[in-house]
């Protein structure tokens, strides 16, 4: 990770249009001309370039993508309901985990949402969505 950070080209840009042909989703940047970096200008078209792209506030501060703050919710959020007893013994009687431990309920998420860890709930949409399932399932059942 270090050789492409060392290798990294910097500008700021603003989103001009997003599109998509045959080849792929084509997206136009709009760079000042004092903020294009020289190498720009002489690498070949068709270069490929590995892109990270920070969306800014009006203060210059980082956004965090919504997915990112779903995600890291979703995972701090099932550390804690997997240490909860209640949440423990409702997956119990629910038939989802064999007893009321940490572990078994961990084991429970994972296995019905599909993934080996429950910090993969931080990247997995599809995970997050069976996730919150089993929460407002939880939620409506111990009203």
């Amino acid at each position: 990770m270090t050789e492409i950070r060392d290798a990294a080209i910097n500008f700021e840009a603003i989103k001009i249009s997003l599109k998509q042909d045959k080849t792929g989703i084509i997206l136009t940047l709009a760079i000042h001309p004092n903020e294009v970096p020289p190498s720009l200008f002489t690498d070949w078209v068709g270069s490929r370039y590995v892109a990270a792209l920070v969306k800014l506030d009006d203060e210059d501060k980082p956004v965090e993508p919504s997915d990112v703050s779903e995600g890291k919710k979703a995972v701090q959020m099932a550390g804690a309901l997997c240490r909860e007893p209640k949440f423990q013994k409702w997956l119990v009687s629910q038939g989802m985990a064999f007893d009321a431990s940490e572990r078994a309920s961990a084991d429970a998420i994972c296995e019905m949402s599909g993934i080996e860890s429950r910090s993969e709930l931080r990247s997995d949409a599809d995970a997050r969505k069976t996730f919150f399932n089993i929460v407002d399932r939880f939620k409506g059942d111990t009203r």
